[in-house]
């Protein structure tokens, strides 16, 4: 993990030891170490990460005023809409680089101590069909990558789709993963027959902050990989980051992380979730725990990440782990082959395993994967687990020849149906198990699985079983007991059970119904209640009008004088219906006659010589079955207005009437005492 500062992407250690291939000599070149701790910021001085509960986002960065990151957090955390809000914490490269060639790689098959035996494993799995993903400073693809297969990545510090490393951190790592092997030029990789997905998340310096690695995580699951490199870290957890890595592992991706390079007995973050994470330290050439890796309870494994102060091969060079990589000179690029060390040197070799195990198929998921690794690891330091190595040294071959031990764990029997109480007395049974089973159940008596009364029939994929009961349960609580046998011969020793109630008995019949008008539009109805009744249905004129808890009702919305008749019945909890009352009626009563005086009046004209004062109807509405009066007091003129068209028809002779009427589209019926003037 070069070295990791959680919270900013640390460069770490770097003494590196580059072999210059192409010319007669391989000279030494030591380049300067840099101290990952130097003063560094934890987080970015600007932006708080912001969990809403209702967004759709994972998280949201958020820009606030410089220097105000903790007094901003604290007033997202008095809103009601937000889950959590905590500063962007940078995170750091675990880096230690060197220099060149197979010869020089002890660390893919130690001659002297065994190391972690890529030599017996290759020809068992080279990773063909896995793809890694390593999310770390881009990749850059030099000659010794040409052969290597690459899926598309993302560049999550320049967004943008082409992740090019600009700090050679990444391509180190990416080449330990699946550097091109067997191809007569460079080094090896673990997995060369994998594929690459390049996700740039730290800058140039080999820093960048926890968002952009969640989001590089969101991005590596959503787009195929099936492992997770992640050679950075740093000193503290946040909530965002460990919802990347649940999500990972929730998708069946196995996450592998650098321990951190601070000697230190806390690990760096992600390392540290040791829920989702198989956690790596570092061990140098005769496999001792390297000086500068972290250790602890939540150490996984380790694997060779180098110590270049030492020489114990006796090649000449610092024992650093060698791959192809680059160095930058303003805008030119060197390439060459490099030792580096450090705990990010250590994880990709661990990762590039996981993906041999993946390729051949004895592990399918995260759990089956560190199950392998972890019972295969060469035992170092005291027997058995311990925080120094925790459970060993990767050993590449012995993890190829695991299997999952025998499987001796039962179904896990759940969503037992029907439940509460129904009107049923031959129910559908229901279960769901966790794995294809047969499930075999009894009711109200639990019995060994091979004496029980029936076998439920399960579906294509063996999980979800049913059973219609054949003999009708009498009224009251019962109880089935159903257990359960796998494909491996596993049955549940104990019965999974639940209670439901059988009720047949229909409720009472509804009594004292009443109607009772309201208004020209409303009837209300009321009724007496029914002991065990949890709703009332209502009808009326014989259709289902509507459903209540309570034992009254408004009909509304009617016709003005006319009559509508109801019947009402009660329901229990069960869904049984009881007889419908008696059938009572009720009318609606007439339409309201409002007097309407001279100031609510409109104008209409008769002809050019008459004008009329016709009452207003309420806005949005207009008049019609209006009768007016000629002045001579001898015809009765009918008048319709239809969208107000103005039209006069002659309807009878009739003696004088002093009264005006108006009837409007909303019902009312209008009265006046006013009749025709003339206009001035």
């Amino acid at each position: 993990m070069g070295k990791i500062k959680i919270g900013l992407i640390i460069l770490g250690l770097i003494v590196v030891v580059g072999l210059i291939i192409g010319g007669v000599a391989m000279a030494k070149s030591p380049f300067n170490t840099i101290n990952s701790n130097n003063g560094k910021a934890k987080y970015v001085p600007d932006e708080v990460i912001v969990k809403f509960k209702e967004d759709v986002k994972p998280f949201r960065v958020i820009k606030v005023p410089k220097g105000k990151v903790r007094e901003k957090i604290k007033e997202y955390l008095r809103k009601a809409d937000v889950e959590y809000a905590e500063p962007n914490y940078y995170v750091y490269a675990l880096m230690v680089p060197n220099d060149e060639y197979y010869d020089y790689q002890w660390h893919l098959d130690n001659p002297e101590y065994g190391g972690i035996q890529m030599e017996k494993a290759w020809d068992i799995s080279t990773g063909s069909g896995v793809t890694v993903a390593v999310i770390d400073t881009g990749v850059r693809k030099g000659t010794d990558l040409a052969d290597t297969c690459f899926v598309s990545g993302y560049d999550f510090v320049n967004d943008d789709s082409d992740p090019i490393d600009d700090n050679r951190h990444g391509t180190h790592v990416a080449g330990t993963v699946a550097q091109s092997t067997n191809n007569s030029i460079g080094v090896a990789g673990v997995a060369f027959d994998a594929c690459l997905m390049p996700v740039k998340v730290l800058d140039s310096d080999g820093s960048g902050t926890y968002a952009d690695v969640a989001e590089g995580i969101y991005f590596a699951v959503d787009n195929g990989a099936k492992v997770i490199n992640l050679s950075l870290g740093g000193p503290e957890p946040a909530t965002y980051l460990e919802e990347a890595l649940a999500y990972a592992y929730s998708k069946g991706v196995t996450i592998v992380a650098a321990a951190g390079n601070d000697s230190s007995p806390t690990l760096s973050y992600p390392a540290a979730y040791d829920d989702y994470v198989i956690a790596v330290g570092a061990t140098q050439y005769d496999e001792n725990l390297a000086p500068y890796s972290n250790y602890g309870p939540s150490l996984d494994l380790v694997a060779p990440g180098g110590n270049l102060d030492l020489d114990q091969n006796n090649d000449g060079y610092g024992d650093g782990v060698l791959q192809q990589t680059f160095r930058k000179y303003g805008p030119f690029i060197r390439w060459g082959y490099y030792f580096f060390e450090g705990t990010s040197m250590a994880a990709p070799h661990v990762s590039g395993v996981a993906a041999l195990l993946l390729a051949n198929g004895n592990a399918t998921t995260p759990d089956e994967v560190r199950a392998a690794l972890q019972e295969t690891a060469e035992d170092l330091g005291e027997p058995g687990r311990d925080n120094t190595y925790g459970y060993g040294l990767v050993d590449a071959y012995a993890a190829l020849q695991w299997t999952a031990g025998p499987d001796i764990t039962p179904p896990v029997i759940s969503n037992g149906k029907p439940t509460g109480a129904i009107n049923d007395n031959t129910p559908v049974l229901e279960v769901t198990t966790d794995e294809k089973a047969i499930c075999k159940g009894s009711i109200d008596v639990d019995e060994p699985y091979a004496e029980m009364d029936f076998t439920f029939t399960a579906d294509s994929n063996g999980t979800s079983h049913a059973y219609e009961v054949t003999t009708p349960l009498t009224d009251g609580d019962h109880t089935p007991y159903v257990k359960c046998e796998d494909e491996a011969g596993n049955v549940n020793e104990t019965s999974y059970s639940w209670t439901f109630t059988v009720d047949t008995t229909a409720p009472e019949k509804v009594t004292g119904l009443n109607v009772t008008p309201v208004s020209d539009s409303q009837l209300d109805l009321s009724w007496n209640p029914v002991s065990d009744a949890v709703k009332y249905n209502i009808y009326r004129d014989g259709g289902y009008l509507n459903s209540t808890t309570a034992t009254t009702y408004s009909d509304t919305g009617l016709t003005p004088a006319t009559t509508y008749c109801y019947k009402v019945s009660a329901v229990d909890q069960a869904g049984n219906e009881g007889p419908k009352s008696e059938r009572v009626c009720g009318t609606t009563k007439e339409a309201e006659k409002i007097k309407c005086w001279s100031a609510d009046y409109q104008y209409l004209y008769r002809n050019k010589d008459q004008v009329k004062k016709f009452c207003k109807c309420a806005q949005g509405t207009y008049g019609y079955n209006s009768y007016a009066y000629k002045l001579e007091r001898e015809t009765v003129y009918k008048y319709v207005d239809t969208n107000d068209n103005e039209i006069w028809d002659v309807e009878s002779r009739s003696s004088y009437l002093p009264v005006y009427e108006v009837t409007c589209t909303d019902g009312k019926v209008y009265l006046t005492n006013q009749d025709y003037f003339y206009p001035k």
